[in-house]
């Protein structure tokens, strides 16, 4: 049978919202994490990537400027601004955590100091307080 381009493409994302129940009984019946496997194997990534790396190397210098810029405008903004709409969520879910703390910090700063010093300790006591507070939120 033959296809034109936008017929296979149809078809082979057809196939790919038709596999997504057996994707999911693969990673179902995985019962050893890949991630531990993989860094038991440290050594072997190390030689093969240290292998690999001349190879890299060249493809990286020929690709030309052009390319990659029509890749990125055209690819890599698009995907950027598609994926917005998922981030807004996290987003909003770090912001209602951060926001209270940051207004809590805000209001338990030294005051502006007239040396370098005194404006360090400033930043010291945000930083501090950043750090404590996600800490905290953090384990929750």
């Amino acid at each position: 049978m033959r296809v034109n381009q936008t017929q296979w493409a149809d078809n082979y994302a057809t196939g790919v919202l038709n596999d997504e129940q057996k994707m999911r009984q693969g990673v179902e019946n995985v019962t050893e994490s890949p991630m531990k496997k993989a860094a038991a194997n440290v050594d072997a990534y190390i030689k093969n990537t240290v292998a690999a790396a001349p190879r890299w190397k060249a493809k990286m210098e020929a690709y030309p400027l052009a390319s990659w810029k029509d890749r990125m405008v055209n690819v890599g903004i698009a995907r950027r601004r598609d994926s917005l709409e998922t981030a807004k969520t996290k987003v909003a879910a770090h912001a209602a955590k951060a926001i209270p703390i940051y207004q809590n910090l805000e209001k338990t700063m030294p005051a502006r100091g007239t040396t370098i010093l005194a404006n360090l300790e400033r930043v010291k006591h945000f930083a501090l307080g950043l750090n404590s507070a996600f800490k905290a939120s953090a384990g929750k």
